[in-house]
């Protein structure tokens, strides 16, 4: 497939899956990267990460959330940053059987780039009939009163789109969502981030509608992505 944008990744299939291989060198863009590019706050980082190459080292926020989804993908705390009341309340949610961690997805679209995702959790569910079924679930820390209602709406499209992803490759998706864990703490050495306890599912219905909305953003967002890069490369780039 021949690609009508540029954009600063290419996709080059790290699980060196057969199903991917096909989409090596296309222009390649993630779920976070369209968020950031459409976020004023977050556009300049776009820029130094993805134009200039300067590393995103990500803020403690972001790093505590990684430290949770490592749990839950190995089962343990490798780094030894979470406490144990942490540890107690990820237990409490733990780890079900026929579940598969940061399941990649490709969803190439026809201006010719792919998206990729890693699903945080999807879980395998067969029923007497022996029909296999999948849950989609993406966790989130943070402030549940303040964040669960954007969760819940229509501006977060994140497990719409790995929905449509494993709908693509045939699976039958009976249920997509967010988990989110509460979080307190600034992250200050007084008030470290920590995990509350309180944990809320919060279910993200899939439907055409939904996703239609969410790739004529990411359309948009790629063709001006794009123009940018083309751009930055003809004045900046030797």
């Amino acid at each position: 497939m021949k690609s009508k944008v540029v954009l600063p990744r290419v996709y080059n299939n790290p699980s060196g899956s057969d199903k991917f291989e096909k989409f090596v060198g296309l222009p390649k863009i993630s779920y976070s990267q369209i968020d950031s590019w459409n976020n004023p706050d977050y556009k300049g980082e776009y820029f130094e990460s993805y134009f200039l190459g300067i590393g995103d080292s990500g803020n403690i926020f972001t790093h505590f959330g990684s430290l949770v989804g490592e749990w839950f993908e190995k089962g343990q705390d490798e780094s030894g940053e979470l406490s144990e009341s942490d540890i107690e309340v990820l237990s409490s949610i733990g780890r079900p059987a026929n579940c598969e961690y940061e399941r990649e997805v490709v969803i190439v679209r026809p201006l010719g780039y792919a998206i990729q995702g890693f699903i945080d959790r999807a879980r395998t569910i067969v029923d007497e009939s022996d029909k296999k079924q999948i849950e989609v679930i993406d966790f989130k820390t943070g402030n549940i009163e303040k964040k669960s209602s954007f969760y819940g709406g229509n501006d977060y499209q994140q497990t719409t789109l790995y929905t449509f992803g494993l709908i693509e490759e045939g699976e039958d998706v009976v249920w997509s969502g967010v988990v989110m864990l509460g979080r307190n703490g600034n992250g200050s050495e007084k008030s470290p981030l920590r995990l509350n306890g309180d944990v809320l599912s919060i279910e993200t219905p899939y439907s055409e509608d939904r996703i239609d909305l969410f790739f004529n953003k990411c359309d948009k967002t790629v063709e001006e992505i794009s123009e940018y890069y083309k751009f930055y490369n003809k004045f900046f780039v030797d």
